[in-house]
């Protein structure tokens, strides 16, 4: 997940920019597709382990991450956050900070906050998802760090989901292919537990989608019904019109975790 320096005024570096983005367009469609599997399961990585989503690497940072809301929220220090470098490059006179914080609300009795850094008016987007492990103690589990010229950042939100408080990311990528850089979380008496939405999805579908179709979109996963639902390719069709039906899928929460309820395959 790469992110070139960002365009400069003379024409030969706006040149070089504009390749640079196209180029990183064309990565973060090969590792952030729906179908990639870019998150790991859950239990490979401790609970106050932070997902780190960027155009240069996405990782876990499995040491928890924890501080006050206002070391998290102090405006005009953006490389303290920097946790793939991208800033490093540049001098602190040329970073410009500005911060959004807002709470998003509780989930099983744990605030969350999500802490926005907006580097040089719009540039560059860090989001941070935080959750209050005790007083005075909030903990980062999401690091999103990406250009808004190719994300459209979204405030995250908890919704319920029968008896259960998921805290949801979705922000979709610019232009109509679908795809989202989504991330979902429950919460139980020990704090929050990452959902394995895409592995579910790629365990279920190996099981009943027709081989010779695809799935060419993005998206497709609705948290408040727990439901993925997506038309099918063939690979003759063009991306406006796919010909060959549609798959749904239908999972319930167990234990705070997905489970396959059902699945189908109709034809068109």
């Amino acid at each position: 997940m790469t992110s070139p320096p960002f365009p400069r005024r003379c024409t030969a570096r706006r040149a070089r920019s504009a390749a640079r983005v196209t180029l990183r367009t064309a990565l973060m469609i090969g590792l952030f597709s729906t179908l990639a599997v870019p998150f790991q399961k859950p239990p490979d990585h401790p609970r106050w382990a932070v997902y780190v989503a960027s155009f240069i690497e996405s990782k876990y940072i499995d040491e928890p991450i924890c501080n006050s809301l206002e070391y998290f929220s102090f405006s005009g220090a953006p490389q303290r956050f920097d946790y793939v470098h991208e800033l490093s490059r540049k001098n602190p006179s040329e970073i410009k900070d500005k911060v959004n914080t807002q709470p998003l609300g509780a989930a099983q009795g744990y605030p969350v906050q999500e802490v926005d850094h907006i580097i040089n008016g719009n540039e560059l987007i860090v989001k941070m998802l935080l959750v209050q492990r005790k007083p005075g103690e909030f903990c980062e589990i999401y690091h999103q760090q990406m250009s808004p010229d190719t994300i459209s950042v979204e405030p995250a939100y908890l919704v319920h989901v029968g008896d259960e408080t998921v805290l949801a990311s979705t922000d979709p990528w610019t232009g109509n292919s679908g795809q989202r850089t989504e991330i979902y979380w429950t919460f139980d008496k020990d704090g929050p537990l990452l959902l394995d939405i895409d592995g579910k999805i790629q365990e279920a579908l190996k099981e009943f989608r027709p081989k010779e179709f695809i799935i060419m979109g993005g998206g497709g996963f609705d948290v408040r019904t727990l439901t993925y639902g997506m038309p099918l390719w063939k690979p003759s069709d063009p991306h406006c019109c796919p010909t060959g039906g549609s798959i749904e899928i239908k999972f319930a929460l167990k234990d705070r975790q997905l489970v396959v309820v059902s699945h189908s395959y109709k034809k068109k």
